[in-house]
């Protein structure tokens, strides 16, 4: 696989935006919360981090700097607007905006222990038996529901902040079967 530069006419007007310092309108699917969204943004930086482009720019719309996965942008439109960069080093790597982000602590069995590697977590404990309950910050209910019904018996909701609802896994359940109904 070439992760030398992304490819594309998403990539191409990235690209124009990063040289000329104009902004960029994006039509983007965020995985968290499983919608598409239009965003004007100041980019930043394209980079790679575990085999993914992302993009690092300053979002109008969330009014703070967000790391957009390149292959979920589904449109981008140069615009006249310029602007100046931040001054410092870009952003390089993808985070999690955990200051006031919502958190669940589930219990993982030891099937379930991909889920460590696979997702920043904010605490892990480990049991004798195997077990493991860890805290995932959340950013979007629809992630959590997916992650649930992903993992089915393999884990146990232990505590859940209350923005995200009381049982976001029997919620999504209930949704899918009904389509089958």
């Amino acid at each position: 696989m070439d992760l030398a530069t992304p490819r594309g006419p998403v990539a191409e007007v990235l690209e124009a935006g990063l040289a000329q310092r104009r902004q960029v309108r994006l039509r983007y699917y965020g995985y968290a919360r499983d919608a598409v969204s239009e965003r004007v943004v100041n980019p930043w930086n394209l980079f790679v981090d575990q085999g993914a482009w992302y993009l690092s720019a300053w979002c109008g719309d969330a009014d703070g700097e967000r790391v957009f996965r390149v292959d979920r942008i589904q449109a981008a439109e140069l615009l006249d607007q310029t602007f100046e960069p931040p001054k410092g080093p870009p952003t390089t790597a993808v985070r999690i905006d955990a200051a006031d982000s919502p958190r669940v602590v589930i219990e993982l069995s030891p099937a379930a222990r991909w889920v460590l590697e696979s997702f920043p977590v904010a605490d892990v404990e480990e049991a004798a038996d195997g077990v493991v309950r860890v805290t995932l910050v959340v950013t979007g209910r629809a992630w959590l529901e997916r992650l649930l019904l992903r993992l089915g018996p393999d884990a146990r909701v232990v505590d859940i902040d209350p923005r995200l609802g009381a049982d976001p896994a029997a919620d999504a359940a209930r949704r899918v079967l009904a389509r089958y109904r």
